[in-house]
Formats: C-alpha cells, sequence, structure tokens
C-alpha cells in the first residue's frame, strides 16, 4: 500500500514539473479589459510585473527590479509617456490628440543576467470627448432660454429653465450639474438686497436634460415685510458639468467642471401696482 501511494506522489510530482517547464518557456501576449478616459487628462498606470524578476514588489511602484518601455502603436498627436522615477512599470499618461481607441502596450525587460525582453501587453483605451451643457433654446410657452423681463405674475414665469447634456459614453452617464440662483431685490429707492448665492450641486443625473426653475422656484416678485414695492432679479450661472468617465480620470487632481456657460439666464420681475378700492363719491346736497 505505501509502496503504491509512494508510485503515485512520484508520477504527480514528475507530471508537475514537466508541464512547469514546458509552461516556462511559453511567452504570450496579453490584452486587458477596455479603458475608458477624458481627452487632454492625465492618467495614471501601472503594470503587475514578473513576480520571479521582482519578488518584493508592492503596488503600484515599490521595489521594481525589471525594466519597462510604454509605447501606444498608434499616435495621432497624443501625449507622450512621462514615466514617474525613470523608465519603471508606472507611467502617468495624457491623451491630448483626436477621440477614439488606441492600444497602449507596456514591454518588460528582466534584470542582469537574463535582460531578456517579455511579450508586450495591450490595453485597449477609448478617449471620449468631454461633457458639455447648454440651456435649451428659448420657447415661449415651455422654457426660457433668453434673458427675461416682465411684470409680476406673468404666464411666462411658469416656464422653466432647462439644461441639456451632451455626453460620449455608453451607459448611464451619471452627470455631475453645478449651478448657482442668485436671487436680487431692487427697492423703489434703487437699495439692493441679495437673497441667495448658494451653488447648487447635483449629482447622479442620468437624463439628457435637467430642469433648473420648476415650480417649486420663487419665480415671483419678493414681497418684504414693509410691503415697499420691489423689483427681483433671478440670476441662473451654470458653472459646468462632469460625468463618470471624466471624474475616473481626474484621479491625480480635483474632478474639472466643464463646459461652464459664461453668459447667465437673467430674469427680472418688476413689481405691479396694487390698486385700492373704488370710492363712490357722495353728493352732499342729499344728506
Amino acid at each position: 500500500m505505501k509502496k503504491t501511494n509512494f508510485l503515485k506522489i512520484s508520477l504527480t510530482l514528475v507530471m508537475a514539473l514537466l508541464m512547469y517547464g514546458a509552461n516556462a518557456q511559453w511567452i504570450s501576449s496579453a490584452t486587458q479589459a477596455v479603458d475608458s478616459v477624458t481627452i487632454g487628462v492625465t492618467v495614471p498606470y501601472y503594470v503587475q510585473p514578473d513576480a520571479y524578476f521582482n519578488p518584493l514588489f508592492a503596488a503600484p511602484s515599490t521595489n521594481v527590479v525589471s525594466t519597462f518601455v510604454w509605447s501606444v502603436p498608434i499616435t495621432p498627436a497624443l501625449g507622450v509617456a512621462t514615466p514617474s522615477g525613470g523608465v519603471d512599470n508606472y507611467i502617468e499618461y495624457t491623451f491630448t490628440g483626436a477621440t477614439g481607441t488606441y492600444g497602449l502596450s507596456v514591454v518588460e525587460t528582466a534584470p542582469a543576467p537574463s535582460t531578456c525582453p517579455g511579450a508586450a501587453v495591450t490595453m485597449s483605451v477609448e478617449v471620449i470627448a468631454t461633457p458639455s451643457v447648454a440651456f435649451t433654446a428659448n420657447n415661449p410657452g415651455s422654457f426660457i432660454g433668453a434673458d427675461l423681463e416682465v411684470c409680476e405674475g406673468d404666464v411666462l414665469l411658469e416656464d422653466e429653465i432647462q439644461v441639456a447634456f451632451t455626453h460620449f459614453l455608453a451607459g448611464i452617464p451619471s452627470i455631475t450639474l453645478d449651478y448657482s440662483l442668485v436671487i436680487d431685490t431692487i427697492s423703489a429707492g434703487g437699495t439692493t438686497a441679495n437673497y441667495s448665492t448658494t451653488p447648487n450641486v447635483i449629482t447622479g443625473l442620468n437624463t439628457a436634460t435637467y430642469n433648473l426653475a420648476k415650480t417649486a422656484d420663487p419665480l415671483v416678485c419678493i414681497v418684504n415685510p414693509s410691503a415697499a414695492h420691489v423689483t427681483t432679479v433671478y440670476t441662473y450661472t451654470v458653472n459646468g458639468v462632469n460625468d463618470r468617465i471624466s471624474r475616473k480620470a481626474d484621479f491625480l487632481g480635483v474632478p474639472l467642471l466643464y463646459s461652464a456657460i459664461a453668459t447667465p439666464i437673467v430674469i427680472t420681475v418688476h413689481p405691479a401696482p396694487v390698486t385700492g378700492p373704488i370710492y363712490h363719491i357722495s353728493n352732499m346736497w342729499y344728506n
């Protein structure tokens, strides 16, 4: 029985050694999943080095003994790979050219005495345009898409201010919108009072449009305690947007806002007179 077990173990070890010997001579290229980045953003990448030549490696770039050469096979005016601290397994790469899908490749070379290069490892990188936002075109009766100056109670104040997004990736865009609503009142004497300057950050938007002004917004003339007539000015400013890909690509810095709308929409609401009751002038001769 012991002899049989010994033979089984010996045979298993021999087969394992034969398979290891065969696999040790086999070098194959590898293709990773597609990565999506925003054009013009510096993105960090690192590659896992061979464990045999780099036994003390710690991600992303500690105790690397091998050397690495990075390249983009198709380079239509793309940024140049800039290694951090020399030729190693970590780079910060800026895709600054045309949008499209490109192959980011790296070749590892073993340290001396081997100095043999391995097969190239390639990742497909989809470079997409930055997201954008714009006010929906002015359409009285539906949308306020331009400056508006009306009297208190005007039916146009029931319209909405809407922004439309453009994004360049499949699936849910998860757009973050940053905008401000500033409300000022101007009294009859010319005194201005500010009621709001707080930026609004709306996250996780997955629709093509978003309405800034809804019925909940105070698009009516503000009446102050003194009942003085005031003009109310609402200023809607879009500070910019980003999406899930641009936020991911901004790993090395604060997430950027793209496509700020330089010209805000200003809604001016003038007070209407509040007329008193009608009086009948009495004829004193009938008293």
